[in-house]
């Protein structure tokens, strides 16, 4: 492992640079990137550490999802650490962990053709909102596919850590249903036209459900909105 405090500022900030795979436009999230297998994967805690808080939630949103996709086990330790999760061992041991598990998804499915895809989980909704991994869990539960417990376990658990559990928590006026499902239909695993989501049978179940009925989710995109 090489510490990025070894390293002088203009190597950390190529670090930085190049860590970045895939950019945003006003198309929709992702749309332009490439694909890279890495050279190096620099680790380091202690940089971590020095981010602001808001970095380090946005960071662990990524391990929780890791979890959800397909490592229940990940989730209860997550879950037994509470708000201690983001700081010190307890943080290291999911890094790790996340890290290991996407390694193998991505090995199996380079270029995003089939497996790769479940790493999406609650990004449809992400397009629209930004309580995508609580969403993709609601809807799951709408449809009658997961236990309306498991969701309301992730709830509390993205809340524990100071990230958005419902569009409520996001404090936004003026949404429109209708409007926020377009947003969704900009996401990059849609096919022919059709609305592609990664839904879950449970915590740590998730799988991709291409035949979404767009009159469903638009009713429970309105749900969640009042």
């Amino acid at each position: 492992m090489i510490h990025l405090s070894t390293l002088d500022k203009s190597c950390r900030i190529i670090i930085r640079f190049f860590y970045i795979r895939s950019i945003h436009t006003s198309h929709g999230k992702n749309f332009v990137g490439t694909f890279h297998q890495p050279r190096l994967v620099i680790a380091d805690a202690d940089l971590l550490a020095s981010l602001p808080l808001r970095e380090r939630r946005a960071g662990y949103a990524e391990i929780v999802k890791a979890a959800l996709i397909g490592d229940r086990p990940l989730f209860d330790r997550l879950e037994a650490a509470g708000e201690t999760a983001l700081d010190g061992e307890t943080l290291s041991e999911a890094v790790a962990a996340a890290v290991a598990f996407k390694a193998r998804i991505v090995a199996e499915d380079e270029r995003e053709a089939g497996a790769r895809a479940l790493l999406n989980l609650g990004h449809t909704f992400g397009h629209a909102f930004a309580a995508g991994l609580a969403l993709a869990f609601g809807f799951s539960v709408h449809k009658g596919l997961c236990p309306a417990g498991d969701a309301e376990r992730v709830r509390a658990h993205l809340r524990a850590a100071g990230l958005p559990d419902s569009p409520q928590t996001l404090a936004h006026a003026g949404w429109n249903a209708e409007r926020l499902i377009d947003r969704m239909r900009d996401d990059k695993k849609n096919r022919d036209g059709r609305i592609a989501l990664v839904l879950a049978r449970g915590i740590g179940e998730a799988f991709i459900d291409r035949d979404t009925d767009e009159t469903d989710l638009q009713r429970f995109v309105e749900t969640q909105l009042s």
